[in-house]
């Protein structure tokens, strides 16, 4: 029998996008995804408001981050290309298997080992 060790751990964030940057985080580690901070914010951003394509999301996350159009755009597109993001008509909104309800928090379990 496997002896596993248990660590419970509770965490409050100040806003949903900090828990939305912080959950893209430890997937992007778990899954050597290898994600800028850019592109995780990105993907945080697009979760809660649910699409990144509209003029007025894009360039109110360009003033709140403090990007660029043109580094928001070329990131957008990276992340389309290799599935993170996906594109839904004219909406570009995260993969669904990516996507999760931040809004009511995240219980998260972690069952690791090796062979």
């Amino acid at each position: 029998m496997t002896n596993f060790v248990a660590i419970k751990i509770r965490k409050k964030f100040k806003d949903e996008f900090e828990l939305a940057v912080k959950f893209y985080s430890i997937l992007d580690v778990l899954n050597n995804f290898k994600l800028s901070p850019l592109e995780i914010r990105i993907l945080a951003y697009t979760a809660i408001k649910g699409n990144i394509a509209r003029g007025d999301q894009r360039n109110d996350f360009i003033d709140v981050y403090k990007s660029t159009y043109k580094s928001v755009r070329k990131t957008v597109t990276k992340l389309v290309k290799q599935g993170y993001l996906t594109k839904d008509n004219r909406r570009i909104v995260v993969s669904p298997q990516l996507l999760f309800n931040i809004k009511d928090g995240i219980l998260l379990q972690l069952n690791m080992g090796h062979e």
